[in-house]
C-alpha cells in the first residue's frame, strides 16, 4: 500500500503526529509519529471510525511513549505501540 500524507499535527509537545491515507481509496488511514526526534512510530493503521476517539487515544498514547523516553525507559524502543484497530 502507498500512503499520500495529509496533515502534520502537533497536539503534544515534542511530538509530530503525521496523518496519511492510502493511494487508492483514501479508506485506510495512518498515523505516525515523531517522538522527541525518534521517527516512525506506528500508532494506528486502518479505518476511522470516530475520529474524536481515535485523536484523544493517539494524544494519550504519545504522552505515554515520551514519559518513558525521558525517563530513560529503553524497553519502549522494543515494544509494539500500534493502538487496536477501531471497530
Amino acid at each position: 500500500m502507498r500512503f499520500k500524507i495529509i496533515a502534520k499535527h502537533k497536539w503534544v509537545s515534542d511530538v509530530v503526529i503525521t496523518e496519511s491515507v492510502e493511494r487508492v481509496d483514501g479508506m485506510i488511514c495512518r498515523f505516525t509519529a515523531t517522538i522527541l526526534g525518534y521517527q516512525n512510530w506506528k500508532l494506528y493503521e486502518g479505518i476511522v471510525y470516530d475520529n474524536t476517539l481515535l485523536v484523544v487515544d493517539l494524544i494519550e498514547k504519545t504522552k505515554e511513549i515520551r514519559e518513558r523516553i525521558k525517563n530513560n525507559d529503553e524497553s519502549v524502543f522494543h515494544e509494539k505501540t500500534r493502538l487496536p484497530n477501531q471497530e
